[in-house]
């Protein structure tokens, strides 16, 4: 979800200028009303590489890799492992 979420705003959204910060709703109003068409046509580039670059992967490490998140972590198969360890048990104990 998260990938989707961000190749959205990379494609879409990449040009969106907003003078201050907490008008960005009002910009991105403004410029998808200015800018529907092209976003539409924008909508292809987005689904072509979700079928052909992330719904191939067979792995985390992999999705990393096509996501461009290999900088932010090294080692995703140990990531997932640490993160998993770090997760509360489900165990009571008594």
């Amino acid at each position: 979800m998260w990938a989707l979420v961000d190749l959205i705003y990379d494609t879409l959204f990449k040009t969106v200028s907003t003078p201050k910060e907490e008008d960005w709703p009002i910009s991105l109003f403004d410029y998808l009303r200015k800018n529907d068409e092209a976003l539409l046509k924008s909508t292809d580039s987005i689904l072509q590489t979700l079928t052909e670059e992330f719904l191939p992967c067979t792995s985390f490490a992999e999705f990393c890799d096509v996501a461009g998140l290999l900088h932010l972590i090294e080692h995703p198969d140990n990531f997932i492992e640490e993160i998993l360890a770090a997760l509360p048990s489900t165990s009571s104990s008594n």
